[in-house]
């Protein structure tokens, strides 16, 4: 949409290393030539394979879910896990529509609500960030937000090279601009420029700029980015989120109003504030987050660490 690029480098990743991922995602194109109905319904069933094996994953997710929703009896957080899961399988199959198929499989089947906020903001070239979490429709969100608006998007690198460089060229074809997750520079740039960015500071943090901020009523380890950003930049915060609807009805991607009083100048303050703020998000749809991620790695003094 927004760049033209030379062809693909394959002969970096014709090594047998890089077979399987050439396999899997051959697999996964074929899938997405089926009628969307028989797509979705195939990544459900390879999600529900996924949560019958166990594995690491499904382990950090179960102790997610059971310190983010006491409140729920064992059967309910049972039905999350494995409702997580499903929309995990889901989720493969979207990632392939939004890089291969985008118009035709998930563009139509998506609206908007609250784009008329974001659109007053850029047409004023008032700098905002799309404050986001790593749900399972988390591709779906920058992909179609890109066709109403120019809109910056963060990465970060994935340990399978030939994946990343995969999803480095979809994102850059689909998006504005992809931004790296430590070119902050990049980033204070791009806002002071009046530009949009989105930005999805949700998972575990160690680097040097964190806070212990609640989430969901336990301390995580948080990058102080948001507020930081939004301070340097007089960036907008707005809660950027998507919910896949229900009964293969498509998609609905939400665009709350700007943070209220933000930042505020108290980091541990504000902090907190984005949490809230994610929690809210994930609470809509909290089948679709991604709950496999060790959320809650690093802890204060007298907290017992979750995982083993």
């Amino acid at each position: 949409m927004y760049k033209k690029h030379s062809r693909f480098p394959f002969i970096r990743y014709i090594s047998v290393a890089f077979w399987p991922t050439w396999i899997g995602l051959a697999i996964l194109r074929c899938i997405i030539m089926l009628p969307y109905k028989q797509a979705i319904w195939t990544g459900s069933l390879l999600g529900r394979i996924i949560y019958l094996v166990p594995s690491a994953a499904k382990e950090t997710a179960r102790r997610n879910i059971a310190a983010c929703f006491p409140e729920l009896d064992a059967a309910r957080q049972r039905r999350l896990l494995k409702d997580s899961f499903l929309s995990l399988g889901i989720s493969l199959i979207e990632i392939s529509m939004c890089w291969w198929a985008l118009e035709k499989k998930i563009l139509c089947r998506t609206r908007i609500t609250g784009l008329d906020r974001l659109t007053a903001l850029h047409e004023q070239k008032q700098g905002a960030i799309l404050l986001t979490a790593h749900f399972t429709t988390i591709e779906i969100g920058g992909s179609v937000i890109n066709r109403y608006l120019p809109v910056a998007i963060m990465y970060r690198e994935q340990k399978n090279k030939l994946f990343d460089a995969i999803m480095v060229r979809a994102r850059e074809r689909n998006c504005y601009q992809v931004i790296h997750r430590n070119a902050i520079k990049t980033m204070i740039k791009t806002l002071r420029a009046g530009e949009l960015c989105w930005y999805a500071p949700d998972q575990h943090y160690s680097g040097r700029q964190f806070v212990f901020a609640d989430f969901f009523g336990r301390p995580a380890a948080t990058t102080t980015a948001t507020a930081r950003l939004a301070e340097l930049t007089a960036a907008k915060v707005l809660p950027f989120y998507q919910v896949r609807l229900p009964d293969y009805q498509g998609y609905e991607i939400v665009i709350d109003k700007p943070l209220e009083n933000f930042p505020s100048g108290d980091v541990q303050h504000d902090t907190e504030t984005i949490n809230r703020a994610l929690e809210q998000m994930i609470r809509q749809v909290p089948a679709q987050y991604l709950w496999s991620h060790r959320r809650f790695k690093k802890t204060p003094d007298g907290i017992t660490p979750l995982y083993p």
